[in-house]
Parts: structure tokens; sequence; C-alpha cells
């Protein structure tokens, strides 16, 4: 009875982590709710990735305790062939454990020294071409001095004002934008911030790394950039307006040729709600960046 026990706790939970790597791709890549709903759309993504891993574990750890029962019975009754059955299962498992665990961490550890890689430009450029810098709701917000059209979340404390996060804009998308579309545009960022985005992006790109051959988690990295993006844009439009966030993404999208920026203008457009003020603004404080 253990053992089928054990079977049962190995071969269930490994199902279930198949299935949402077959299923969840087909399913949560079809219809236009995910536009209408892509914070809904992540969170059942989300859901998939850790359930199906937690799935995966369950089937090692069952898979560990069933070698474990074996090995006591075959100590109990002298069983050899049960003793033999035992140390390859465990043997098995232990050798699956250790090539995900080093795959695992060989990709972990080249994401995150791409990632400060680029944190280190960008702050680099931030010390060097910032011209003007605003504190706002706990953010710094420098604008550093560029002809292009671009705004990026940077995560991590910006120590010159002791803010948790950072956004940078592009003197040029400055000069582009209104007031109201360039607050849009901040608010964007900071809703980037605000939810984690950039942990959940680098959760689907490792994700993808570590398992290249698979659908599910090829997907999960492709829909995650665009659904990050949406869920943001809605974030900005609660307190702008759609047209103002529309406005601002067709004049970023038409100067830096950007098509997809293009298409989420006019879904915006497409639903035209009205602006809904939540909380009170803080003041900003604008004062100069640093080498400014």
């Amino acid at each position: 009875m253990d053992v089928l026990a054990g079977l049962l706790l190995i071969g269930l939970p490994l199902t279930y982590a198949a299935a949402m790597a077959v299923l969840a791709p087909r399913l949560l890549t079809r219809g236009s709710w995910r536009f209408d709903r892509p914070g809904l759309c992540l969170g059942l993504w989300q859901l998939a990735l850790h359930t199906g891993l937690a799935g995966a574990a369950t089937s090692f750890v069952a898979a560990m305790w069933l070698a474990a029962v074996l090995v006591g019975r075959s100590t109990a009754d002298g069983a050899g062939w049960v003793s033999v059955q035992a140390v390859v299962l465990l043997w098995g498992v232990l050798a699956v454990a250790g090539v995900v665990g080093v795959v695992v961490t060989t990709q972990y550890r080249r994401l995150a020294r791409d990632e400060r890689r680029a944190r280190r430009g960008l702050s680099a450029l931030e010390a060097e071409r910032g011209i003007h810098r605003a504190v706002a709701d706990g953010t710094s917000i420098t604008v550093v001095e560029s002809p292009r059209a671009v705004a990026c979340a940077l995560p991590g404390r910006a120590p010159a004002v002791g803010c948790r996060h950072r956004v940078l804009v592009s003197s040029g998308l400055a000069r582009s934008l209104d007031a109201g579309e360039l607050r849009a545009v901040v608010l964007h960022e900071q809703a980037h911030l605000r939810l984690h985005h950039p942990l959940l992006l680098r959760l689907a790109r490792l994700n993808a790394a570590c398992v290249p051959l698979l659908p599910g988690p090829r997907e999960l990295e492709r829909v995650s950039g665009l659904l990050v993006e949406l869920i943001a844009d809605d974030a900005a439009a609660r307190h702008c307006g759609d047209l103002t966030v529309a406005g601002a993404l067709t004049t970023i999208g038409s100067l830096e040729g950007d098509a997809a920026m293009l298409l989420r203008a006019e879904r915006l457009r497409a639903r035209r709600r009205p602006r809904i003020r939540r909380g009170t603004a803080r003041p900003v404080v604008v004062a100069p960046a640093p080498g400014a």
C-alpha cells in the first residue's frame, strides 16, 4: 500500500505539472479577454507556473519518501531486490535534483549578471546626463539628456535622495509630451515598480531559460512583457484618463517606431473610460540632478 501511495504521489503532481505546461499556453493565449483583463490573465499565468513548479517539487519529495520506505522494507525483510529498487530510485531522484539545481543556478546567475550590468549602465547615465530630478511618492524621477523618447523604471534605492526606486525619463520625451501625458508616463513606470513587474519578468525569463524546449515557459516569457505593459497602462489611466495615456503612447510609438505602443493606444481609445482619481497625489519636489 505504501508503494502504491508513493507512486500516486509521484505521478499525480507530475501529471499536473505537465498539464500546466501544455494547457496553460493554449487556454491563456486565446480570446480578447486577455487585453480587457490583463491583470487576471497575468495572475492565471503565475498561478499555472507556481502550482506546476509545486507539483514537480512534490513529485521529487514523494520519490525520495518512497525510496526511504523501500529501503526500510528491504532492511526489515531482507529483500535484496527491493533494496536495489530503492537505491536506483533514490540516486535517480538525486541526479535529477542535482541537474535541476545546476541549471537553475547557472541561468539565475547569468540573468542576474545581465540585470546588474544594465542597472549600472542606467545609473551611470543618470549620474552623467541627469538634468533635473523630481521626488514623488517615494520615487526619484530623473530627466536624462537624450534625444530619444524613452522612459524606464529602475528598481533599487537612489542614495542621493533616499528614494526606494527610480524612474528615468529622457529629455526628448519630456519635450514631446504635455504635462498631463508626462505625468501619465511617470505613473505608468511607478506602477511597474509598485506591482513588482521587474520581479515577475525575471521569473518568466528564468523559467524560459531553464526549460527552453517547452512551449509554456517560452509563451509565459513572451506574454508577460505585454501584460505588464497593459497593466501599467490601466494603472496610469485610472489617474489620468484613457485618452491622456493613449496620447502619450501614440507620441512615443510614433517617435520610436514602436507599433506595439500604437496598438496599446488604440486599445485605450476604444475603451475611453473617464478618469478616476484614487487617493491624494503627493507634492513633487524638484531639485537639480547630480552633475547638472
